[in-house]
């Protein structure tokens, strides 16, 4: 059985990759994402992505989270869900990285319901 289960600050890893910190940078808290299952990452099969709006990458949501939430998308036959930015953190020196975290709402697996 499905149900809709809030999740509330999730804090999105590999945000030091690529050009994920120019990606946040230009973020505010209130803009919309979307939270994309990576099916060919050859890094994680349960991989999902968080993406902005546009299509630019700024993280993934961690292993654990990832596969819980890639499994209810599999059987659901999603590929993507929506999600906002909640937080941004870091940035408070010229040597420190931005971080960010996330809220979204999805339909999530329950065993033994």
């Amino acid at each position: 059985m499905f149900t809709e289960k809030p999740f509330r600050f999730i804090a999105v890893v590999g945000v030091t990759f690529d050009d994920h910190q120019l990606m946040i940078s230009q973020l505010k808290v209130g803009d919309r994402l979307v939270l994309v299952r990576e099916l060919e990452n050859v890094y994680d099969p349960n991989a999902i992505a968080v993406m902005t709006e546009e299509g630019n990458k700024v993280g993934y949501l961690d292993r654990g989270t990832a596969k819980d939430l890639a499994y209810s998308l599999d059987r659901l036959q999603k590929e993507q869900i929506p999600a906002e930015v909640s937080d941004i953190t870091g940035g408070l020196t010229r040597d420190s990285n931005l971080g960010i975290r996330i809220r979204f709402t999805a339909a999530v697996m329950v065993e033994g319901v």
